[in-house]
Formats: structure tokens, sequence, C-alpha cells
């Protein structure tokens, strides 16, 4: 979702709300073995922070497209909250 369909989806006709960033964190894992290898397996934990989810991954493109769709997931449920805090405003 880019930034003016979440604007347009989270703005009623004639209600402007102020610019919002929504920021997202992950911690990053990987096991290396002895040689400095990755070991065999999924060697990548991923966790992103604000939710707590988790992932294992094999390859650093796993990582990279469950971080996109974590970011995705959490932007959606901050645009509920922010909807909601404006009906409850009415």
């Amino acid at each position: 979702m880019d930034r003016q369909t979440f604007e347009n989806a989270t703005e009623p006709a004639g209600f402007r709300l102020a610019s919002m960033t929504v920021q997202s964190s992950f911690l990053i894992r990987c096991s290396l073995n002895a040689f400095g290898d990755l070991t065999s397996g999924k060697a990548y934990y991923i966790q992103h922070v604000q939710t707590g989810a988790e992932f294992r991954a094999a390859t650093l493109a796993e990582v990279t497209h469950w971080a996109g769709d974590q970011n995705l997931r959490y932007l959606s449920a901050m645009s509920d909250a922010v909807s909601g805090a404006q009906e409850d405003l009415r």
C-alpha cells in the first residue's frame, strides 16, 4: 500500500489527518558455525519488535519478504486504529 492510498483510506471526505509515519523494528540473528558458514537448516531468526511475531528462514530473501509482509500488516493495523479513533471523536 503506497502512502497516497493509505492517506485516502484513512481520511474521510472533508477530514484531514496530520501526516503519520509508522516505524517498524526488527531483531535479526544469524547462526554461523565455527568456520563462519551458515549452519544447516534455517539459520536466520527474525522478530518484529512491535508485535512479537517471529520467523525462521534459510535465506536473506525469505527474511526480506517476511519483513515486508510484517510492515504491511503493521501499517494496516495502525490504519485501523486511526480509523477507530476518528469514529470515537465524532
